[in-house]
């Protein structure tokens, strides 16, 4: 993609037949996958869709289709510092989320 960013990310449409399988590495500290359709199966435990699987940093995984699957796999470095959320606002700043919120 021409999209710049301000830091590394990970972005990928994994697309799965029954029984295939892929290994998701631990070069990116924050990953999580979504399930979107089928079956994945990662450490022994069954996922359906519209799950969201948050990785531990560090930890290579396998994720096995058990029947054709669809899933979006996703993450990047973290960001510096602290970080404020209030309903779809982000900030860096409470105060700014506060200005948002009035």
């Amino acid at each position: 993609s021409p999209l710049s960013t301000t830091s590394e990310t990970l972005y990928a449409d994994v697309r799965l037949t029954p029984s295939a399988s892929f290994t998701v590495e631990p070069s990116v500290t924050e990953r999580a996958l979504y399930t979107i359709s089928g079956e994945i199966e990662v450490a022994g435990q069954a996922f359906p869709p519209a799950q969201l699987l948050v990785l531990l940093p560090g930890d290579q995984i396998t994720v096995r289709a058990t029947t054709a699957a669809r899933a979006m796999l996703f993450g990047g470095e973290p960001m510096e510092g602290p970080r404020w959320i209030w309903w779809s606002f982000v900030s860096w700043c409470k105060e700014r989320i506060e200005q948002a919120q009035e």
